[in-house]
């Protein structure tokens, strides 16, 4: 995805789209593909080098998942080392990180005590009239606070909320004394955050929790606007009620200070990368059902009655469905890799599985990528007859497959020529192509409009295991040539 941005920024760049970005735009709509990693890396060096020089600026590599960050430095090292360009990269401390850069000129950044003083002393405001009209109190929570951090601003943050609702000033100095200064700080204080939580009332604490369940456990950055519509989703109602909508600042204010809203770019996010792994390592004290929970609230969502027409016929129909339904497009590309995680299906998401209508309307938003340049009729370029078998294959959701296999055709054409099992296949889902092939129904040498097999896809993926199923697998022909003259192999 970085690469592709990359590709996307310097592209749009040029005063004409290049003539090899075009090329794979092409491909992808003649063959129903995403472009591979190569492509996208041979186009990328293609592309810098009609520039006479490129800096390229990466911000908290250290958040970014360890597997994708080493492919993308090494994509960028490479091109540094092949034509002009230079880099730019921020991360906190990490040795593997680093170590991509040896040779290059490091600038380390430390929080100075008197920077978290003039934050601590800016923000008194927050707490209550006693604390502000008290000189005394407020540097001795000052100095406390300063000693306890160890230069960690976020931590700063956190003691500074810890004190907001406290009613007297003994019960001030009792929690000034319980502020740890340990490795485990920032547990403690995110402990202590979700205590305070709990403590609100019903109304208040079921808010927050909800939406730290989603902040946390989402698949990618969600932004205000679909934090506040997946909220607002209730169980078993066909649309959506806008007098239940929570405004942000409410959401923000009864998460004790553990979310953030950037206002730039109008994500909310948890206020820091620790918050992230102290709820991923402790799901199952905080948010046992969280899984199960944002399950449901995708699928009711893609079953509303708005959707009941199915797909949109028109660039403009579609892009005004998702402006006016702002969660659609995180359910439609979510929901699968949420109920991965649950057993049992929920009835809801069997009910959405089988209705070919709402199911075609979210895959045109899961399949129908917008061109980066001017296009047109760029939402009909997805599988018009895809079913709820396909869906399922496609998120490697055995279970949902066993419920329905005996009511849909498991060999069905998507319209683009692909089948349950090519979709199993071509995203590694070894244990649903295993499912399929034991059905004698099911034809292990289906071809798509471009000529691929099932095994050609998990080949071209990468998805060992599966092509070695495939390949195990009576009547698999591997010497099958796609239309541009490829095999498996």
């Amino acid at each position: 995805m970085l690469l592709r941005n990359l590709l996307k920024q310097l592209a749009q760049k040029r005063p004409s789209l290049p003539a090899c970005v075009s090329a794979l735009y092409k491909q992808g709509i003649d063959q129903g593909t995403s472009p591979s990693l190569e492509a996208i890396s041979l186009a990328l060096q293609t592309v810098v080098g009609d520039y006479s020089k490129v800096f390229i600026i990466v911000d908290a590599l250290d958040e970014s998942p360890n597997a994708s960050r080493n492919r993308f430095l090494a994509e960028i090292l490479n091109l540094r080392h092949k034509l002009t360009v230079n880099i730019f990269a921020t991360s906190r401390h990490n040795t593997d990180i680093a170590s991509w850069f040896e040779g290059g000129a490091f600038i380390e950044i430390y929080a100075q005590e008197e920077d978290i003083r003039e934050y601590l002393s800016g923000n008194m405001h927050l707490l209550p009239d006693f604390v502000r009209n008290d000189e005394r109190l407020k540097n001795e929570i000052e100095k406390t606070i300063v000693s306890s951090v160890q230069g960690m601003f976020l931590l700063a943050k956190l003691h500074l909320n810890s004190l907001i609702g406290k009613f007297t000033i003994k019960d001030v100095r009792n929690a000034l004394e319980k502020l740890s200064t340990r490795s485990d700080a920032c547990d403690h204080a995110y402990e202590d955050a979700m205590k305070r939580i709990d403590s609100q009332d019903a109304g208040r604490k079921d808010l927050a929790r909800r939406a730290l369940s989603f902040i946390v456990y989402a698949k990618r950055k969600i932004s205000a606007v679909e934090l506040q519509h997946a909220l607002a989703v209730e169980n078993e109602r066909h649309e959506l009620d806008s007098q239940n909508l929570a405004s942000i600042e409410n959401i923000i204010l009864v998460c004790a200070g553990l979310v953030t809203l950037d206002h730039e770019t109008g994500i909310i996010r948890l206020v820091h990368y620790t918050a992230q792994d102290y709820f991923e390592r402790t799901q199952a004290s905080w948010f046992p059902s969280a899984e199960r929970a944002i399950t449901k609230s995708c699928v009711t969502y893609l079953s509303f009655s708005v959707f009941d027409s199915g797909f949109c016929s028109t660039d403009v129909d579609f892009e005004h469905r998702l402006s006016s339904n702002p969660f659609y497009n995180y359910a439609a590309h979510n929901w699968g890799h949420h109920a991965q995680k649950i057993s049992p299906i929920p009835q809801e998401l069997i009910a959405f599985i089988k209705c070919d209508l709402k199911v075609q309307a979210s895959s045109q938003v899961l399949m129908a990528s917008k061109p980066t340049w001017k296009g047109s009729d760029y939402s009909q370029q997805f599988p018009k007859k895809i079913t709820g078998l396909h869906l399922a294959a496609y998120f490697g959701i055995g279970d949902i497959i066993e419920t329905i296999l005996n009511e849909q055709d498991l060999d069905a054409d998507d319209g683009f020529g692909r089948t349950p099992l090519s979709y199993a296949a071509g995203n590694g889902f070894e244990t649903v192509a295993r499912l399929l092939l034991h059905r004698h129904n099911v034809n292990p040498n289906s071809r798509d409009r471009g000529g691929q097999t099932p095994l050609m896809w998990a080949a071209k993926e990468g998805h060992y295991t599966t092509a070695k199923l495939l390949l195990a697998t009576d009547g698999v022909d591997a010497s099958v040539r796609d239309y541009l003259g490829q095999t498996a192999l």
